[in-house]
């Protein structure tokens, strides 16, 4: 049902799996979070993926930041830009080997549109390691 036609819908399952826990598969969510999707589809997809853990957060927010849809680049780079202000400080694991290469693609594709700082706190969090 998160691929209904209707915002409507699609808004109140989202908030059903939201407070049930993580029920829908990451890798169905990141199909959903694709180009050619309706766009409360992917703000869904997007939302989901963004409550699973940071480095999932991340990659979902840096894969939107350079998107032709400009709703949902400002959406991801916003959330980008309060992860960094906020809770970047408090993620303990190291970026995961597994992501490492694509993150580091996705920063420096988006890097002009996410600002300075952030770029750089984000470059030295991915190299970190896991």
């Amino acid at each position: 049902m998160l691929e209904d036609p209707a915002p409507v819908v699609v808004r109140a399952v989202l908030t059903t799996v939201r407070t049930s826990g993580p029920g829908v598969p990451v890798e169905r969510l990141w199909a959903l979070l694709g180009a050619g999707r309706p766009r409360h589809v992917r703000q869904a997809a997007h939302r989901l993926l963004a409550d699973r853990d940071a480095w999932t957060r991340v990659r979902a927010d840096l894969l939107l930041a350079g998107d032709a849809d400009e709703v949902l680049s400002l959406r991801a780079r916003t959330d980008l830009s309060a992860w960094c202000a906020r809770d970047a400080a408090q993620t303990y694991q190291g970026c995961p080997d597994g992501i490492r290469d694509e993150l580091e693609e996705l920063l420096s594709a988006v890097e002009g549109r996410i600002g300075e700082g952030d770029a750089r706190l984000l470059r030295w969090l991915i190299g970190t390691g896991g």
